[in-house]
């Protein structure tokens, strides 16, 4: 059995939107015909801020996962076979739980190879039988912070009453402009390792998937590729956003602690001093670090980044846009 040095991946992500809605809390009647749509919003130092639920982030992430995996299967070059692997497996938890007939087995280990979303996200199945996994990757909301807001208005015709009657409707949608952040990890050594009340087999056997150092390395890879495309918001077809972080502390790590919370301080989004260096650095002085960062949202006192090596022995940098950068070094660090 494989074990790695780490016992987690951790991030502290920061996320930049220009304007959009990224989660709403739903329509709330106003006057006449017309509604009013509005974020969900959540209460610091006296300010009413817009937030985004965990469960939203991870629907986001699960979907773009799906949708640019092609990128890691071109990287590993995988096969057809596991290609084809499901992240979004939320309708299959339904399924289980349904009692109809299906032929998806929980207790044959190969199905994760299919829908490795059921181990990384884990699930609850109901019914005749009760068993559940928790999730091996774990986020907090997004917090946003150094909101402005704005409206956007769509018109809709309608027709009332027995003489048709044409009137229109408006919807208001209360748009902002945000910073966000927000913290993830990934449980190293629960990934693709099973026991077996988690399979609904009445054991404490552990059940761990065929050629566990290539699965995990790919799962880990789409995760990072994912969360550096992320994708999505309210009203998609019209308000989709880029929300991959403009600034991530990524370390490799035995500490049970968040990498760091830089919260952000200014239009630049995130200052970078020695005291913010130090101390990531008394916190993770003996874990692997990296830095990344869009340059644009970074400021250093006029000085590059990189000389904080210095300052973190074991601390590195890449630019956001170099995914496969920061996939080669947590894959590669992971000291297998």
């Amino acid at each position: 059995m494989v074990e790695y040095k780490w016992k987690f991946v951790k991030m502290y992500n920061v996320y930049d939107t220009p304007l959009g809605a990224l989660n709403m809390s739903g329509n709330k009647q106003g006057s006449g015909n017309n509604n009013e749509t509005l974020p969900k919003m959540y209460i610091y130092g006296g300010k009413q801020l817009p937030y985004v639920s965990g469960q939203a982030f991870r629907y986001y992430l699960r979907t773009t996962m799906d949708n640019m995996k092609y990128v890691i299967n071109q990287l590993y070059n995988i096969d057809e076979q596991f290609s084809k692997r499901v992240y979004d497996t939320v309708f299959i938890e339904s399924l289980l739980s349904s009692g109809k007939k299906t032929d998806i087995n929980l207790q044959d280990i190969r199905t994760f190879l299919k829908y490795p979303g059921l181990d990384l996200f884990g699930y609850m199945i109901t019914g005749e039988q009760n068993y559940n996994r928790q999730s091996v990757l774990k986020n907090s909301p997004l917090l946003g912070v150094y909101v402005k807001y704005t409206q956007d208005v769509r018109s809709r015709r309608k027709f009332f009453g027995t003489k048709k009657e044409d009137k229109t409707s408006y919807t208001f949608t209360r748009l902002y402009s945000a910073v966000f952040y927000n913290t993830l990890e990934i449980e190293l050594d629960r990934l693709g390792k099973f026991i077996g009340p988690e399979l609904n087999i009445n054991s404490n056997e552990v059940f761990t998937i065929d050629n566990i150092e290539f699965y995990r390395k790919v799962v880990i890879s789409d995760v990072i590729n994912g969360i550096f495309t992320l994708r999505g918001g309210a009203n998609q077809s019209r308000l989709l956003n880029d929300i991959s972080p403009v600034f991530s502390v990524i370390t490799l790590t035995n500490s049970v602690r968040v990498p760091v919370n830089v919260r952000p301080k200014s239009s630049k989004i995130v200052h970078i001093d020695d005291r913010v260096m130090s101390k990531i650095n008394k916190m993770f002085k003996n874990d692997k670090i990296l830095l990344v960062y869009d340059e644009d949202y970074v400021d250093t006192d006029d000085r590059n980044t990189r000389i904080y090596s210095d300052v973190i022995k074991n601390y590195e940098s890449v630019e956001k846009y170099d995914i496969n950068e920061i996939i080669k070094w947590v894959t590669e660090n992971l000291d297998l």
